[in-house]
């Protein structure tokens, strides 16, 4: 299967129905790692086999978080961990990928220099560019990209949130999305124009902790959580790039100079701050 953009032919071996002498496998070395990790209720692990495994109950998590890494890493050059197999097990999932040695962006990006930061800014503007340019049948309106609504952790209520505010069902267009923000925030914020924007394929939450770096130096060796992948209005992952990036100065100045900020980012920023912020009527 080759891909536009790629120079090389790529196959899957993911599986998706795993024996059981293999999930018995997986399982037994999740036990181990979970007693060896001290952290029991993490919901990834290192197998030490050269694996690691992803898991949560399936209200939280999908196979479909598989399906997708293997589509986006077989039609781009997007380095996403390869999937070993996927699985479900009393009422919860579980994703075995490749164990990649790597530190998020998150904590790699203060030994990072200007230079190297504006060349990580270069790759995630080349990953969206290729996200954006892959070819699925035409999108049921705003949500998950086999349709309905968002997997992602924006729309998902807050501790003081009823389940209330989680969409039933995808947007039927960014009008409505839009319409969704403004009602949940709280803010009296017009989306001037809702038309000249369009509804694209995104990632969903490129933050820096679903980024991961190589040890020493500037390249990215993998993109995780691929649970948000679905169709977004076109201002959605650059947004939320520059609101994670808020935080280091660097950073931000570097994405500025690739990724220029514009003014419904500011916008979805104040949006996004007032919906998660807790208020004293609710």
């Amino acid at each position: 299967m080759k891909s536009d953009g790629c120079s090389t032919v790529k196959e899957t071996s993911a599986s998706f129905d795993p024996s059981e002498d293999n999930i018995k496998d997986v399982m037994q070395k999740l036990e181990n790692a979970k007693r060896t990790s001290g952290k029991p209720f993490a919901i990834f692990h290192d197998l030490y086999d050269g694996r690691c495994v992803k898991h949560a109950p399936v209200p939280f998590m999908s196979i479909e978080e598989a399906r997708v890494m293997e589509y986006v890493r077989l039609h781009t050059n997007i380095p996403v961990p390869k999937v070993i197999m996927a699985f479900e097990r009393d009422d919860t999932v579980f994703i075995v990928m490749e164990y990649i040695k790597a530190a998020t962006l998150e904590f790699a990006r203060a030994k990072l220099t200007n230079e190297q930061l504006r060349n990580v800014a270069l790759q995630l503007m080349d990953f969206i560019a290729q996200i954006r340019s892959l070819t699925l049948p035409p999108n049921q309106g705003l949500g998950f990209w086999k349709g309905g609504a968002y997997r992602n952790v924006f729309f998902r209520p807050t501790p003081w949130e009823t389940a209330d505010v989680v969409p039933r069902s995808a947007f039927k267009s960014i009008g409505d999305f839009h319409a969704y923000w403004v009602t949940r925030s709280g803010l009296d914020k017009p989306l001037d124009n809702p038309d000249s924007y369009a509804a694209i394929l995104s990632h969903g939450d490129l933050g820096c902790r679903n980024i991961l770096m190589e040890p020493t130096g500037a390249k990215i060796l993998a993109v995780i959580d691929w649970d948000t992948f679905g169709w977004y209005p076109d201002f959605w992952e650059t947004m939320i790039i520059h609101r994670d990036a808020l935080w280091s100065q660097r950073w931000e100045s570097a994405l500025s100079d690739i990724i220029p900020r514009r003014p419904v980012d500011e916008m979805y920023h104040d949006i996004l701050d007032a919906a998660f912020q807790e208020r004293d009527e609710w």
